[in-house]
């Protein structure tokens, strides 16, 4: 990267030239800090998100920015990587990574990588350029990966030292196999009872008596050592013997046998080999977690371009549908162009729920009702073939998700479940209240302490091996032939789970069915009441001030809500339309998308709720993707409309925004 001066990157910065593209090109979290004066002089949207920071706030800081807001262990490595900076040259790249606390006090693991952007007359960097990007959850699960192995290395030492212990008992026994010497007797037997009398077949069977007679068998015939190990029934301990030959002359008379318990040896090799499995199975997490972070990005982002063009398709298709009467020829052509975009739409929602960027509208659901309501429509989904059960848990259980979201759940895991038995089965769904401890994340990564509604899932189905199990909630992963499946039915399943703040645990075996357990943090609320629909397809005289990026989607949504009697103002930019309010313009209701150029949606909404009190909005969207816009609605109380919408969900959330607002008169001046 060629430097710049610092008059350019200044004059850049008074406005949306250089710097601020490039904070809305790049997906990261971009800043420019002044090496000189200790601050940062420039943060995009994405960092002042994530952080909680607004500029002000980073400003007033000033030159105690470092101190503030990284952690004290990580100052010295910021120190040395400053120092690494002087020395840089022109275009070097250097990364570095640290913990930053944000506005509410957690910290968070970020890896920037930054170049010099200015240096002042000697030549010296002035002011750096850096992109970031969170790394917490992979830095927590390198941590659980190096404590994994830690454990491994224990119990290998463990195991060695006691490898390296003395024997315990020393015997001989002539070739009728009974003893004729014992250094001394276990507790419970008698010396006077083994001499001569016992041996030490009598004291094991099965398996471990022919594996003693062989050794022994090999000391009095072929004069060589044997070695071997059992377990002591009688006395529940493992011991390994080593049998060596006792001759008079060339024959072998007796045979000594060195015998120590290796009891607590055997405990920590199974320990070993599951701190071992352990280690594996962090290693495969950590490995999958990447790839469905990847992978989700970009599922995100072309569900976010798709669903702009869905909007303006349907707005079109909207159109022509009323240039049609409903006995016309052409109406069908139309009604395929609309369910056309309708499995787009559906398609959209899946790529959303995978990569957890779906705008949601979380309210309180109890789940025996919701499957309860579910069951119907997932007995003629399934077949007559496949025998359906629902067991309610004993007490209601009340979980704060997104209605759509928790169905589409419940459709996936069951027509997983259908495909696994072609020929019929049994499906259940059970519920019960679980209480999740905190040892569980050894486990599970994704697990936390506390009260859980668990949702059992089980089928008779063909099962998966090891090989399939490991790779199910992969997007685009499927075991069945071209055409017959996208591979995101479990994947999505993955994405609605992990954003409602729970998990999923998956046991299965080849030709023994599949069992799931979903499981969703519980809330201490009653079921929220459903909103009554608005009235369709209603509009009015009042004026609705359009905010919107996308040209079709601003042009064809102008037009709908002409058709309802509404006047239309319109902007593409969040700065513009907060200038045409500063201006004056009239307007009832402010309907804005929240991914805006200049100014995002909800702080339009917040700038324009200063100046006139009360003002209704809705807000529309192809996806979020952070909390702030979700966090954003439901503060403002505001409606969302989600992309591609219908004309009548158009005029319904519309007319209900403005019906809500009636007798709050808007203001002027907000503090009149």
């Amino acid at each position: 990267m060629s430097d710049i001066s610092a008059a350019k990157l200044s004059e850049s910065l008074q406005g949306p030239l250089i710097i601020d593209r490039l904070g809305e090109l790049v997906p990261g979290l971009v800043y420019v800090f002044d090496l000189v004066e200790r601050r940062n002089v420039y943060a995009n949207q994405s960092l002042s998100d994530l952080l909680g920071y607004s500029p002000t706030e980073v400003a007033a800081l000033g030159d105690r920015l470092l101190a503030t807001i990284v952690h004290p262990d990580d100052l010295p490595r910021i120190a040395e990587h400053l120092a690494r900076v002087q020395e840089a040259l022109p275009g070097a790249l250097l990364e570095v990574e640290c913990r930053v606390r944000d506005a509410g006090g957690s910290f968070r693991w970020l890896h920037s990588w930054e170049t010099v952007l200015t240096r002042d007359e000697q030549g010296r960097p002035r002011r750096l350029l850096g992109i970031a990007q969170e790394v917490t959850a992979r830095v927590q699960m390198e941590q659980e990966l190096r404590d994994s192995r830690r454990q491994a290395s224990e119990s290998e030492q463990r195991w060695r030292s006691i490898a390296e212990n003395p024997f315990d008992f020393v015997v001989v026994v002539d070739r009728g196999y009974k003893y004729t010497f014992v250094n001394f007797v276990a507790p419970g037997l008698r010396r006077e009872d083994l001499i001569g009398k016992a041996g030490p077949l009598d004291f094991v069977s099965g398996q471990d008596r022919e594996v003693i007679a062989a050794a022994l068998e090999t000391v009095f015939t072929e004069g060589r050592p044997a070695s071997y190990e059992v377990y002591v029934e009688v006395l529940q301990k493992w011991y390994a013997s080593l049998a060596g030959p006792i001759r008079e002359g060339d024959r072998v008379t007796h045979c000594s046998i060195l015998t120590r318990e290796i009891t607590p040896e055997k405990l920590a090799q199974v320990e070993a080999r599951r701190a071992e499995q352990q280690l594996r199975l962090m290693e495969m997490k950590l490995a999958q977690a990447g790839k469905l972070e990847a992978v989700g990005q970009l599922a995100g982002g072309i569900a976010h371009d798709f669903n702009n063009l869905l909007t303006g398709i349907a707005g079109v298709v909207e159109a022509l549908a009323d240039r049609f009467e409903p006995d016309d020829p052409s109406s069908q052509d139309v009604d395929d162009l609309r369910q056309a975009v309708q499995r787009g739409t559906g398609l959209t929602r899946q790529l959303l729920a995978f990569s957890r960027q779906l705008p949601v509208e979380r309210v309180v659901l109890e789940l025996n009702g919701l499957i309860e309501d579910t069951s119907r429509m997932l007995t003629r989904l399934i077949g007559e073939s496949i025998e359906l059960s629902v067991l309610r848990s004993a007490t209601p259980l009340f979980v704060r998700c997104d209605r759509t979201q928790l169905e589409q759940l419940l459709l996936n895991l069951a027509v997983n479940a259908r495909d696994a038995m072609p020929a019929g089965g049994r499906l259940l769904f059970a519920l019960e209240e679980v209480q999740i401890q905190d040892s569980a994340r050894r486990e599970h990564p994704d697990a936390r302490p506390g009260r859980f509604a668990k949702l059992m899932v089980s089928d008779t189905g063909q099962g998966m091996d090891k090989a399939t199990l490991s790779r199910i909630f992969e997007p685009f992963f499927t075991t069945k032939p071209i055409g017959a499946g996208t591979g995101l039915g479990l994947s999505m399943v993955h994405g609605i789970v992990s954003k409602a703040g729970g998990f999923i645990q998956v046991r299965t075996e080849l030709s023994k069915g599949a069992h799931f357990d979903v499981y969703l943090p519980l809330v201490d609320a009653e079921a929220e009441a459903p909103a009554l629909q608005s009235i369709v397809r209603r509009g009015g005289p009042e004026t609705v001030l359009l905010v919107e990026d996308e040209g079709l989607v601003l042009r064809v949504t102008q037009q709908l809500l002409q058709k309802l009697g509404y006047r239309v103002e319109t902007a593409a930019r969040g700065d513009d339309a907060l200038a045409m309010v500063q201006a004056g313009v009239r307007f009832d209701l402010l309907l804005t998308d929240v991914r805006l150029p200049g100014m995002d949606g909800h702080k339009l909404y917040q700038a324009a709720a200063r100046l006139r009190r009360g003002l209704p909005v809705v807000f529309m969207s192809g996806y979020t993707d952070n909390v702030l816009a979700e966090r954003g609605v439901e503060e403002a109380g505001a409606a969302f409309l989600q992309k591609p919408f219908s004309h009548d969900e158009l005029a319904a959330k519309v007319r209900a925004a403005l019906d809500a607002a009636k007798g709050q008169p808007l203001l002027q001046d907000a503090d009149s």
